[in-house]
């Protein structure tokens, strides 16, 4: 702030209140947030707030529950772990802190701030082998990652793997925990240098009945 100082009295201007940054993710790639189980979300203050004012004065809209906190050595920065819910794919979320709520003292932001981001749609991520792939060992796994957790048995029933003449080539389904990761071993292996077509229809949704907003395909080629 300034200090301007007369014979009489001492005048001090404080910078006004400020949001500096917010940061919303859930994806360590820093992509655009992901449906899902889990979100993580910082503020960054222009000065230290009273943590209990801020979380007070701070909501998501739709409503998201969990904890804010800030540690003693800097009150500027509040971070957020959200608990039991969901983020719906393909939504709007508000992150809002009403300018009207004293933040430290009497200082107030005066106007509220809102800050919005959209969640991805339900997607596939990446699969192995990957689209384009030569080579391929006979005897790989086939692996399709999604960025939400799927309903396994829709997305089997939307997975397909095919030779180059479209036959159906038979095998076995596993998944990761949790279930983000099909995976799709191919009954005694796959025939040594042969086009192979793997796709996902949009029959597939996730566990909470959002479908897979595209449909996926991938080719590759195996070995000799």
């Amino acid at each position: 702030g300034e200090v301007t100082a007369t014979s009489d009295t001492v005048v001090v201007r404080l910078e006004p209140l400020s949001v500096e940054e917010v940061a919303v993710w859930n994806d360590w790639s820093g992509r655009e947030v992901e449906p899902g189980e889990v979100l993580y979300a910082a503020v960054t203050m222009s000065s230290s707030v009273d943590t209990d004012q801020f979380i007070l004065a701070t909501r998501f809209e739709p409503h998201l529950s969990g904890v804010w906190t800030s540690t003693d050595y800097s009150r500027e920065r509040l971070s957020f772990l959200m608990g039991d819910g969901y983020i719906e794919p393909e939504r709007t979320y508000r992150l809002i802190i009403r300018g009207d709520i004293p933040l430290i003292g009497e200082a107030t932001l005066g106007e509220d701030y809102v800050y919005e981001f959209q969640v991805a749609p339900v997607r596939v991520r990446d699969t192995y082998p990957h689209d384009g792939g030569n080579d391929v060992y006979r005897f790989t796994d086939i692996e399709v990652t999604f960025n939400s957790t799927m309903n396994q048995e829709s997305t089997e029933s939307a997975f397909r793997l095919e030779d180059e003449y479209g036959g159906p080539v038979p095998g076995s389904f596993s998944w990761s925990e949790p279930a983000t990761t099909l995976v799709y071993r191919p009954q005694g292996g796959l025939q040594p240098q042969t086009l192979y077509h793997v796709s996902i229809s949009t029959g597939a949704t996730d566990a909470y009945g959002h479908a897979l907003k595209d449909p996926s395909s991938v080719h590759f080629r195996t070995g000799s």
